[in-house]
């Protein structure tokens, strides 16, 4: 499943299907989007390759507008609005890509930001360089081991369906009124929750949630070497 962002500097490839998507509606999607709600699919950062750039895409980023100008600039921004901010910001912003390609040139079309979240330590998206559409995002809760995957970025996007709706209590009444109790004719039907489900079993495949618990380890390790809690 082939993806990349609206330039064509960044091209990316799930090389395993989506371990579940999330349809969320909470507020803060809707304004890190400008849109009703955020669909993402996850899947383990180590299997997401970067592949060539598209042939529409100039290797010429233009004067001044290059990769390591995009990042430098947002280091600095980031350096200069960090007063007060919790050391949880700082060692996710810290955190690496390395899982996506050790190749240099290949990590230097993706920049790194980092935005608030609901948890208070922060979301990390990761953007291409150029046209800086956001591609994938961290969260603390997996920090850089999982992906959420935006699924508008996907060459296929219309056959990735959600798997549950989430922060239904915040949705925009139209899409509300679209969600409940509504069933499409081919069968078709997504859970849906006011806030988050409890649980993975019933939302999640069970190849889903057996991958999940393969990443454990990993995870605790880099919530423990992160100080991140569990909220």
């Amino acid at each position: 499943m082939d993806g990349g962002c609206a330039c064509g500097l960044v091209r990316f490839r799930l090389e395993a299907p989506p371990m579940a998507v999330h349809c969320c509606h909470c507020t803060a999607c809707q304004r890190e989007t400008g849109s009703a709600f955020a669909l993402n699919a996850m899947v383990e950062t180590s299997r997401i390759a970067l592949l060539s750039s598209s042939s529409k895409c100039s290797d010429k980023l233009g004067s001044g507008d290059t990769p390591d100008t995009f990042i430098r600039g947002a280091a600095a921004a980031y350096d200069d609005d960090r007063d007060g901010a919790s050391p949880n910001l700082v060692a996710i912003a810290a955190a690496t890509v390395d899982h996506v390609d050790q190749d240099h040139q290949a990590q230097r079309r993706l920049l790194r930001t980092t935005i608030p979240s609901d948890s208070g330590c922060g979301q990390q998206v990761i953007r291409c360089a150029r046209c800086l559409v956001a591609l994938w995002s961290h969260y603390a809760g997996s920090g850089p081991h999982l992906a959420f995957v935006r699924v508008g970025t996907l060459d296929d996007a219309r056959s990735v369906r959600p798997d549950v709706h989430i922060y239904v209590r915040s949705a925009r009444e139209e899409v509300r009124r679209g969600i409940i109790g509504v069933e499409n004719g081919d069968g078709y039907s997504v859970p849906w929750f006011e806030e988050y489900y409890p649980q993975r079993e019933g939302v999640w495949s069970d190849e889903g949630i057996k991958r999940a618990e393969a990443l454990r380890d990993r995870v605790v390790a880099w919530r423990v070497a992160a100080g991140v809690g569990r909220s």
